[in-house]
């Protein structure tokens, strides 16, 4: 995209590349937004989105915890169990307007409630994604995505508060013995443990090659210790 505008004397930002190519890509059954992304590119799709069109407003996102994933421990009372923030901001840089720009949302999963509408200008803007446990009573790994949009919905979202809710496994629970995995598939599996205790994982498979077990911390990187078991 970027070698054919330059063909037509046009130099699009990196931001209005990375949003064609996001925009226009091909979601994958049965993946979330942290495995995927938007999904897979296509050059051609690309291309046709941007030619014609002006640079979009480039905005960031930070979260004030550093993180947006939610360890729910057991659900809560009430059915509210937490609020993910994230704190937009405008880019200065290339072709960033003064005027106020209304930001509607959306969300991906019932689970997760959309904020407000904003109006975001020079300053930044924290906004709130709620959680509700009604349907994450379930143990597993929950991936919900609010997009941000501008009156432009041509231009596609313009952001994506990306939320994970991580829901353990606990030792007494009997799902966590009795997983199935099919032949080159995978799942993620979280479950909790005690610090001060030593745990063992154990897979098995009739196949031809044996399964891999990977094991993250909490935080979500490998284990230290060669986090790869056959």
């Amino acid at each position: 995209p970027i070698s054919a505008a330059r063909q037509e004397a046009n130099a699009p930002s990196a931001w209005t590349v990375r949003q064609a190519l996001m925009v226009t890509a091909q979601p994958l059954d049965g993946a979330t937004f942290v495995d995927e992304g938007t999904g897979l590119p296509s050059l051609p799709r690309a291309w046709a989105w941007m030619r014609g069109r002006a640079d979009v407003p480039h905005l960031s996102v930070t979260t004030p915890a550093g993180t947006s994933a939610v360890l729910v421990d057991g659900g809560s009372e009430g059915g509210k169990m937490a609020a993910a923030q994230f704190v937009l901001r405008r880019d200065a840089g290339k072709g960033a307007a003064r005027a106020p720009m209304p930001l509607r949302f959306r969300s991906s999963a019932a689970w997760l409630e959309a904020p407000a509408p904003v109006s975001l200008g020079a300053e930044p803007v924290t906004v709130e994604a709620r959680l509700t446990a009604a349907s994450l009573t379930r143990p597993g790994v929950y991936v919900g995505v609010v997009s941000g949009w501008t009156t432009d919905t041509l231009a596609g979202p313009l952001v994506r508060l990306v939320t994970t809710v991580v829901v353990p496994y606990r030792d007494s629970d009997i799902a966590l013995k009795q997983i199935r995995i099919a032949t080159s598939q995978w799942v993620r599996v979280p479950f909790a443990v005690d610090s001060a205790q030593p745990f063992t994982v154990h897979v098995a498979s009739g196949a031809a090659s044996p399964p891999l077990a990977y094991l993250f911390e909490p935080g979500g990187m490998p284990y230290r210790d060669n986090n790869s078991r056959p």
